[in-house]
């Protein structure tokens, strides 16, 4: 009987945390893609699919309507009509966000330059300085896109976050010449290796996360070590990603409120739950300490891989 209850008692417990993070996720539907020029259509294609793949990897985000669903709709140009559309196509299909991946036209640049390399070489006691000349081959490519999320209730974009990243291969003009094609290739490839890692750091910030620090876990008499904040892997957040503290001040200026953020450490996440995470602190530790002390809202914002802090109120 005490097993049966217990175990009744678990089923309750799972099904009231599972209720819970439901009534948190964002439910929405993905829009036809825009495309533009510069690329093949396949590279489009495979470049819109892994994003599609990276929002489905994120449990906060309920892709409910695909873009099979949306396959006759068109934005336009024109304000009014967009907004018109948006709300239209968002209520009939009983979502309350649409997301629209935006491609920009792909930039190219290939040339061929020249490279004079010397090398200093010792012969009968004396030094000589030879020049041989080299010519090189390189091949950029930069990719442009923008990820824009519209609210139905307003029709209106909510939030957009635009992605240009650039690759360059350089190569020896003599074994690259007869693969040109293939080069091509590799600067594209170059471009995605850069472009996935910012769309899962972003993404999980087009609709607004407001991501705060709750208590120490681990500290002492003049640092805190160790902190929990409250988001955790249903929001998309990993093992070892960094994370940039900040908190707001207010100040008047002409007599408008203007709020400044004021940064305050930095954490990287060592431990994962669905709902909050365990940091380890990196920098500000004796700060945050006297911040938490004070009972100051501190607040979360994600770090850039490439090491630049963005997000909402940056």
């Amino acid at each position: 009987m005490k097993k049966l209850l217990y175990f009744f008692l678990l089923l309750l417990f799972s099904s009231v945390s599972n209720a819970q993070l439901d009534s948190e996720s964002i439910e929405f539907g993905i829009l036809p893609t825009e495309y533009a020029e510069g690329m093949p259509s396949n590279e489009f294609l495979e470049i819109e699919e892994r994003i599609i793949e990276i929002i489905k990897s994120i449990p906060r985000y309920k892709v409910v309507k695909s873009q099979e669903d949306y396959y006759d709709t068109e934005l336009g140009e024109d304000w009014y009509t967009q907004l018109e559309e948006i709300r239209k196509q968002g209520l009939k299909s009983n979502v309350p966000y649409l997301l629209q991946i935006v491609f920009g036209d792909t930039e190219w640049l290939s040339k061929n330059e020249e490279v004079t390399i010397t090398k200093a070489i010792l012969k009968d006691g004396k030094i000589t300085t030879p020049a041989k000349t080299k010519t090189f081959w390189t091949q950029s490519a930069t990719i442009w896109i923008s990820l824009n999320i519209y609210k139905v209730e307003t029709g209106e974009m909510e939030e957009s976050l635009t992605f240009k990243t650039s690759s360059s291969e350089n190569f020896n003009f003599s074994r690259s010449k007869p693969h040109i094609r293939q080069d091509h290739r590799l600067a594209v490839e170059s471009a995605k290796t850069v472009l996935y890692p910012r769309v899962k750091t972003k993404i999980k910030k087009i609709v607004p996360l407001n991501v705060k620090l709750l208590e120490p876990v681990e500290e002492s008499d003049k640092e805190v070590n160790k902190i929990m904040i409250n988001a955790g892997r249903f929001h998309g957040l990993s093992v070892k990603e960094r994370l940039y503290v900040y908190y707001e001040n207010e100040h008047i200026i002409n007599g408008k409120s203007v709020i400044r953020e004021i940064y305050a450490g930095s954490l990287i996440i060592e431990k994962l739950n669905d709902k909050t995470a365990i940091c380890k602190v990196k920098k500000g530790s004796k700060k945050l300490k006297k911040l938490l002390a004070e009972n100051k809202d501190l607040k979360c914002n994600f770090k850039d891989f490439i090491g630049w802090a963005d997000g909402y109120g940056f």
